[in-house]
């Protein structure tokens, strides 16, 4: 498969290298706190280098110019336009965003919940349950259009003779789940705002699932936080009331709880500017025997609004 793909992108970034390089040293290089064993280890790493993996997104199954279709064609664009939007709200320009513009991250933030390597462990399962429960009948008119005079179901037969159509059906669902129409325009609609906290005591963290998430998306109470740099932060409420008692916080108290959430719901990788939060990491960050926290697919459907 390598030598099929030898002109397509194989090393697929589930955390882009745009939005890593906010927190590049002046070496170019980021932090990467991971615990291989017992002790969490924290080594500077190129973000072209760090929150990839190899033929993540690749298709199975298809002709080979089609195998990299997702990260050309779908994660590559997602990232290329939110790439615009992203330095236009570190740069305090978030009312100058246009409508295309607010789309475009509105869409990555969508992306950046289900496109790490757990996640799309998380939505292989539930794709599984679906098909189980869809297919896992007697269809007449399918057994006779396969000619096949045993009572397999349609599960059963595709599992069958075309397994790839089983394995790889998470992967199809994707872009659909990430432009979620419904889900899209209330992300759209929300309050949004971004917040510096430079005057904190310590930097920022992200890691490989960075959107924070809290209550449901249409409770009055949400709030979406997602790190934009080790300084700022991007806010998006159900009301300008909400958003004003979230910015109102106290700075380093704002920045110990993000990074608090950050590390709880990171599955491997913390990112950061420096060593600095090694001990913080540490306390913090899952153990390689510890089930990571569920994500929104985790729990059983799309985290949709009612």
């Amino acid at each position: 498969m390598v030598a099929e793909m030898q002109n397509q992108p194989t090393s697929h970034h589930f955390v882009p290298i745009f939005y890593l390089k906010a927190w590049a040293a002046s070496d170019g290089r980021v932090t990467r706190y991971y615990r291989p064993y017992k002790d969490v280890i924290a080594s500077p790493i190129g973000p072209k280098y760090a929150g990839c993996e190899d033929y993540l997104y690749t298709l199975q199954g298809v002709p080979p110019d089609e195998q990299a279709f997702l990260e050309t064609n779908f994660f590559s664009p997602v990232d290329s336009d939110a790439a615009i939007a992203h330095q236009l709200l570190l740069a305090g320009k978030l009312n100058s965003l246009t409508n295309r513009q607010r789309v475009n991250w509105a869409r990555f933030i969508m992306s950046m919940q289900i496109r790490s390597p757990f996640s799309l462990g998380e939505l292989q399962g539930l794709a599984d349950l679906t098909m189980r429960s869809k297919m896992n009948i007697d269809d007449p008119e399918f057994a006779a259009a396969i000619k096949s005079g045993t009572r397999q179901t349609m599960f059963e037969w595709f599992q069958q003779n075309h397994p790839v159509a089983i394995t790889e059906a998470h992967k199809r669902f994707l872009p659909g789940l990430i432009d979620h129409e419904e889900l899209g325009d209330y992300l759209i609609n929300m309050s949004w705002g971004t917040l510096d906290v430079s005057s904190a005591s310590h930097t920022l963290l992200t890691c490989d699932r960075p959107l924070i998430r809290t209550h449901g998306w249409k409770d009055p109470n949400a709030v979406l936080i997602f790190p934009l740099s080790p300084s700022v932060l991007w806010i998006a409420t159900n009301s300008p009331k909400r958003m004003r008692s979230v910015v109102n916080t106290n700075r380093s108290q704002h920045v110990r709880m993000v990074n608090g959430k950050i590390v709880h719901q990171a599955v491997d990788f913390v990112f950061g500017l420096s060593n600095s939060h090694l001990t913080f990491v540490s306390k913090r960050l899952r153990r390689p025997d510890q089930e990571p926290a569920p994500g929104p697919i985790g729990k059983g459907q799309p985290d949709c609004p009612p």
